[in-house]
């Protein structure tokens, strides 16, 4: 999602532009279905194949634009054709989940996605590849207490806490692993 602040003229726009870009000059832009309406200051962003904006794995860089339709004539009998505002400076880039490392999660807690750091992940659990809070999982042999959704411990019986096995890759184990302990 993006949102923007609109401090334009007296006249309210008729909607906004947003376009997306992998690089700051916007040489590959892609510009977003169209925004209509003046009090709208936000907007849900589609990535290629609809990936998460911390799943990413490139840069994007957004800006917006506001537009007025235009329509009828002018004093002169011209038509007045749609205006549209400059472009806006560039978003800032984020951190996105790959950059982090495998001990790291992204914390993607905040609807600021230049608050976004990767993170120290919590004992006991798995932060194996691009890994936001929701896909953390605990390591074979510890369980997710659940009073505290933060907090790993040690199994009892350490064989029934199956858990993430850091010896596969984190695509090789397509199934979420059980966060209590039990056979799965």
């Amino acid at each position: 999602m993006i949102s923007w602040d609109y401090l334009g003229s007296e006249e309210p726009p008729d909607g906004f532009l947003v376009r997306i870009s992998t690089t700051r000059d916007f040489k590959d832009e892609l510009i977003q279905p169209i925004i209509q309406g003046s009090d709208q200051r936000s907007s849900v962003i589609t990535f290629k194949n609809n990936v998460s904006a911390w799943l990413l794995e490139e840069i994007y860089y957004m800006q917006v634009s506001a537009f007025l339709t235009g329509g009828g004539f002018d004093v002169y009998g011209d038509p007045i054709l749609p205006i549209q505002s400059e472009w806006s400076t560039a978003s800032e880039s984020w951190t996105l989940a790959f950059t982090c490392k495998d001990y790291e999660y992204l914390d993607n807690n905040s609807t600021d996605p230049s608050a976004w750091k990767c993170v120290d992940c919590n004992e006991g659990a798995s932060c194996i590849g691009p890994t936001v809070w929701k896909d953390v999982r605990p390591l074979a042999g510890y369980w997710r207490v659940p009073w505290d959704h933060t907090v790993f411990k040690r199994c009892p019986h350490i064989h029934d806490c199956i858990g993430y096995d850091v010896k596969l890759r984190y695509y090789e184990q397509k199934n979420a692993s059980n966060d209590g302990c039990g056979k799965n």
